[in-house]
């Protein structure tokens, strides 16, 4: 949707992307955009509508992890990886520790896929292997109700607080940007986050501006790799 002049200038580059990639759209009357999500800001310019979902992340990986349990996976929750035994070129094993026990645990496999996302380059640096990230932090404030039935972005280039999406009963604020970190296990939500994020929902959702705040959040993800991975004194 289209709150400013601005997002407006930005509507033929926007229409001219979603053709090169192939992706329907339609251009909704504001009127009946209103009317069909009333808590939209009554002064939007414009309103182009796409395809999207929601995805619910936790109920994805419990299916994902069943699925996988039935074909014979080994599934271990609140597990990390501290090592792994190596012998020349070729890893024999991963070294876990139960986070719960504290015991450790050796998982002999043929193949290991590091999908650490933002600790990827921890993970492979224990292999001897060299891997080169930029972790990134992004920001989500989560409201008490749910004010939307669709997921409402902003009609502009990718930034901090573009998107609200509604998520079950609740409502959640972010942004298609994030802050590069140092540490995934060291992070920090301010509270001058939560208000910049709600005062730009607010702008395509006025009544945002009177939600409660139930919590925030951050997540960190893997935003690039910078070359490829190598094992130190391989080939």
């Amino acid at each position: 949707m289209a709150v400013t002049k601005d997002d407006l200038d930005f509507q033929e580059e926007f229409i001219s992307g979603l053709r090169r990639a192939n992706i329907d759209y339609r251009i909704i009357d504001t009127r009946d955009a209103v009317r069909e999500e009333p808590n939209l800001n009554p002064e939007v310019k414009a309103v182009i509508e796409v395809p999207d979902k929601v995805v619910y992340a936790r109920e994805l990986l419990i299916s994902a992890a069943i699925s996988a349990y039935i074909e014979g996976a080994l599934v271990i929750q609140n597990a990390e990886v501290v090592g792994f035994n190596i012998n020349g070129d070729e890893i024999t094993s991963a070294v876990v520790r139960d986070g719960a026990k504290g015991d450790i645990k050796r998982v002999d496999a043929k193949i290991f896929v590091n999908a650490a996302g933002p600790w990827a380059g921890r993970v492979a640096g224990m292999a001897g292997i060299n891997v080169d990230i930029m972790p990134t932090m992004g920001v989500m404030v989560v409201y008490r109700h749910r004010l939307a039935r669709r997921v409402i972005n902003r009609m502009r280039p990718p930034s901090d607080g573009d998107i609200l999406v509604p998520y079950g009963h609740v409502s959640i604020m972010g942004g298609t940007t994030a802050v590069i970190v140092d540490d995934p296990d060291n992070l920090t939500i301010s509270k001058d986050d939560i208000e910049f994020l709600t005062s730009e929902g607010s702008q395509m959702v006025p009544a945002l501006a009177r939600e409660p705040v139930i919590r925030a959040y951050a997540s960190v993800r893997l935003d690039k790799y910078a070359g490829g991975g190598y094992r130190e004194g391989g080939d």
